[in-house]
């Protein structure tokens, strides 16, 4: 699974942009930085390892002592801390290649580093803070988890789509997986959907807007931005909210790529199953329909080659 942004995930529990994307690979000082043959909850780049190593070994003897988040192994809890607390990550490094792609950020908020890497030979992803790696497993963009080193599972974001939209999807992807690829400019093909599923999200009330007839008009912030929310329940300025939000999507492959995927969402309040339409639309501050999209591979590119390796 690859796309953009993994740092939504730490930054907001929740996942729009999807993992690591670098603009342009970073020249490595070492011919190879790749470890194989470790396990999926370790760190594969070994020069990322050993520049991480010692940014937290610096930082301890800057403080002039052995810090408890420095020396004490992190929990789970420490990351939905962090991943709680809106501070900007001040980017120290980064590298990708054909094998892995890895950025250390500094938190100064927690005086901690973040190591996120993408192992693209095995398909599995770590982070790292400090001196404590989790594996972060995900299955396609749908669901997402951190596994600690004592197989303890943590699900950040999880997304449910209903049965029908379901079978529609396995079809989509049977039908175009067998389809023989015409020599064509590379373009966005094959549109289907719309397809229906959920989320639960979190945002944060920042003001009143005004009352409709199902409640009140709010300006929130969260995993979508600053958005304004139609929200049945009263509720006060700095509350969190947690509601179910509904998400109306269509899937396109590349031309060139059928296992590359592009997920365009329009996200919704509400939903109603009996007559299966979207109502209480969730908009951009300006009133226009807030729409999001995700890019990932099916497949892993690697095992393809061609023009998949050209999308990462």
């Amino acid at each position: 699974m690859t796309g953009k942004g993994i740092m939504k995930i730490l930054k907001s529990l929740f996942v729009l942009l999807f993992f690591i994307s670098l603009a342009s690979p970073v020249n490595a000082q070492m011919n190879s930085v790749y470890i194989d043959g470790l396990n999926s909850n370790q760190i594969k780049n070994i020069e990322a390892k050993i520049m991480l190593n010692k940014l937290v070994l610096d930082k301890m003897k800057l403080d002039n002592q052995l810090s408890m988040r420095s020396t004490n192994l992190m929990t789970l809890n420490d990351v939905i801390q962090i991943a709680n607390t809106n501070t900007e990550l001040v980017e120290v490094y980064k590298y990708q290649d054909n094998l892995v792609s890895d950025r250390i950020m500094f938190d100064s908020f927690y005086n901690v580093y973040i190591l996120l890497e993408e192992d693209h030979v095995e398909s599995t992803s770590t982070l790292t803070i400090d001196n404590t790696t989790f594996e972060i497993k995900s299955e396609n963009i749908g669901r997402i988890s951190f596994v600690d080193y004592k197989g303890i599972e943590l699900v950040i974001y999880e997304e449910v789509i209903d049965q029908n939209s379901s079978e529609q999807i396995n079809q989509f992807n049977r039908i175009y997986s067998t389809t023989q690829i015409a020599p064509r400019a590379a373009s966005w093909i094959n549109k289907s959907g719309p397809f229906h599923k959920t989320s639960k999200m979190n945002f944060e009330v920042l003001s009143w807007v005004g009352t409709v007839a199902s409640g009140l008009t709010l300006t929130v912030t969260g995993p979508l931005g600053t958005v304004l929310f139609i929200y049945g329940l009263a509720v006060s300025i700095g509350q969190t909210i947690s509601p179910t939000i509904h998400i109306q999507f269509y899937l396109e492959n590349r031309s060139d790529c059928l296992s590359y995927h592009r997920e365009t969402r329009y996200y919704f309040g509400a939903y109603s199953e009996i007559s299966g339409q979207f109502y209480e639309r969730i908009n951009n501050s300006n009133g226009t329909a807030k729409s999001t999209y995700a890019l990932y591979h099916s497949i892993n590119p690697i095992q393809i080659g061609g023009s998949c390796l050209n999308y990462n």
